[in-house]
């Protein structure tokens, strides 16, 4: 699955004239379920590491995670903070309720002018995304 939502958000980079490699990417959630911190078994990771083979810079946003966790298991630095109008594109990937409740503008909001956002749980409208599967 991980390889089937970066090929279609690669497409869309490339419709859109952003080059993958060195794009800046959110992924908002890495746990394996919704309001849960389990980290083992999550699928996200292989989103994750494809992305990381086309040279995207990644970083990782997930209230839930363990911080020590993921960066000891799976290498992982959870982003504390988000940064304004910054993403080229942002998957949201693990529907906790902090995400619902953050709401699409305010998601969007850290993303660039041209940017992508790919909701993965389709926890939005869907007129509010660009991507969904």
């Amino acid at each position: 699955m991980g390889m089937h939502v970066v090929s279609q958000l690669l497409k869309k980079m490339i419709e859109r004239d952003i080059k993958p490699e060195g794009s800046k990417i959110l992924l908002m959630g890495i746990t394996f379920k919704e309001n849960c911190p389990d980290l083992r078994n999550t699928r996200v990771i292989d989103i994750y590491n494809e992305l990381k083979s086309y040279g995207a810079i990644t970083d990782v946003y997930d209230p839930w995670a363990d911080k020590t966790s993921a960066l000891s298991h799976l290498n992982i630095k959870i982003q504390t903070s988000l940064k304004k109008k910054y993403y080229d594109a942002i998957i949201v990937a693990v529907a906790h309720e902090e995400f619902v409740q953050m709401g699409w503008k305010k998601i969007r909001s850290f993303g660039n002018t041209n940017h992508i956002l790919f909701d993965l749980k389709s926890i939005f409208p869907i007129n509010n995304s660009d991507l969904r599967l």
